[in-house]
């Protein structure tokens, strides 16, 4: 009841020439205050800290002899070796795929040519439908 109160209060002090801007602008504020303090609170919610794991053990090892290094290079040399032939190997194929494409390619193309030209001369040996001598029949327009 008191908020009615004093809503009343301000109104009728307004319409009777009180100052009571400043108790308005008090009551936007402090609205307006509440309204954005959710947000700026981000609503309770806090950066959980990270939980905390185990240090890695660090271990040391021997350092290895001259044989084991010898046996390393020589892996990654066959290694090395074995993949440059891999995509030697690849590269071969793919040449002959597209060499077996181009091929059916043009196969397709002299076909296709073949065909054209056949019925191109097909063509030419019918004559034209409106160069025959016989007396045309059935209906037809006729002005006169």
């Amino acid at each position: 009841m008191a908020k009615h109160r004093e809503l009343a209060n301000i109104v009728f002090a307004t319409t009777l020439g009180h100052t009571s801007a400043s108790k308005i602008w008090r009551t936007v504020v402090f609205a307006g205050a509440m309204l954005v303090m959710p947000l700026a609170a981000g609503c309770g919610s806090r950066n959980k800290p990270a939980p905390l794991e185990p240090m890695p053990v660090t271990r040391t090892e021997p350092a290895p002899t001259e044989a084991e290094q010898d046996a390393k290079a020589a892996e990654s040399k066959a290694a090395e070796d074995k993949a440059a032939a891999e995509a030697e190997a690849m590269a071969e194929q793919e040449a002959a795929d597209k060499a077996a494409a181009d091929a059916a390619a043009k196969e397709i193309a002299a076909k296709e040519t073949a065909d054209r030209e056949a019925a191109a001369a097909e063509a030419a040996k019918k004559p034209r439908p409106r160069t025959t001598k016989a007396r045309p029949t059935g209906r037809g327009f006729i002005l006169s």
